[in-house]
């Protein structure tokens, strides 16, 4: 276990209550077990939320890596480093596509024995094998709004299932962003840490549709292979 770490519940709290602030916070990861957890960065407590306070890091501890998406019943893949998969995921929530309340179902005992959910280290992992109908079910929980996807299934330490039907929506939601027939922008926080990286002006703009672009076109394809795992 890591010495630090965000859960899905305080990402979903913290979304909810100071969006803007909270995002910076999923581009500082480090990884642990089998699976990415947040480490040595985080946030103090609400509502000082953008306060990031160290807990036993060094340098070479804290790392940008990346998101790895795979299609269910296929061959798609997507990979988002760095700070490219806070700026998705702030592009998507501004523009109404992700619910940050939503909460995943209990796992059947049938899931939680053969994946050991409570235990990084123990259990099969869900990508190495045939999922059952019951675990797709499970893995592949939705919002109660079909028109948005839960948040905690794009950026938590699980393995989820985004669902052919989920895939539609942010593969039809992110081609109306591009058109410009939906509403969104990204958060001040997110802004300054792509200016940090020198990504301004027309560089800014282009490599922030290009990731849009780049992620419906995955998203597209998922929906014809199964959906994809997110993890």
């Amino acid at each position: 276990m890591c010495d630090a770490h965000l859960t899905t519940a305080r990402i979903a709290a913290a979304w909810k209550k100071d969006r803007d602030a909270v995002a910076p916070a999923l581009t500082r990861l480090a990884p642990c077990g089998r699976r990415w957890r947040l480490n040595a960065l985080t946030f103090s407590p609400l509502p000082a939320l953008g306060q990031r306070v160290r807990r036993a890091a060094t340098p070479s501890s804290v790392r940008y890596v990346g998101y790895d998406f795979s299609a269910v019943d296929g061959p798609a893949s997507f990979r988002l480093g760095g700070i490219w998969v806070t700026v998705l995921l702030d592009a998507l929530h501004h523009a109404g596509l992700l619910d940050a309340e939503a909460r995943p179902p209990e796992p059947p005992d049938a899931v939680h024995a053969r994946y050991a959910l409570d235990d990084d280290e123990l259990g099969d992992w869900p990508l190495d094998g045939t999922v059952t109908d019951d675990e797709r079910t499970y893995f592949g929980w939705r919002a109660p709004d079909p028109s948005r996807v839960p948040v905690s299934k794009l950026c938590d330490n699980s393995t989820w299932i985004v669902s052919p039907p989920e895939c539609i929506v942010l593969a039809h939601g992110i081609e109306a962003m591009l058109a410009g027939e939906r509403p969104w922008r990204l958060s001040p926080h997110v802004d300054d840490e792509l200016a940090a990286r020198a990504f301004v002006g027309e560089r800014r703009a282009q490599e922030v549709r290009s990731t849009l672009r780049g992620f419906r076109e995955f998203c597209d394809r998922c929906s014809q292979q199964g959906g994809f795992w997110a993890y």
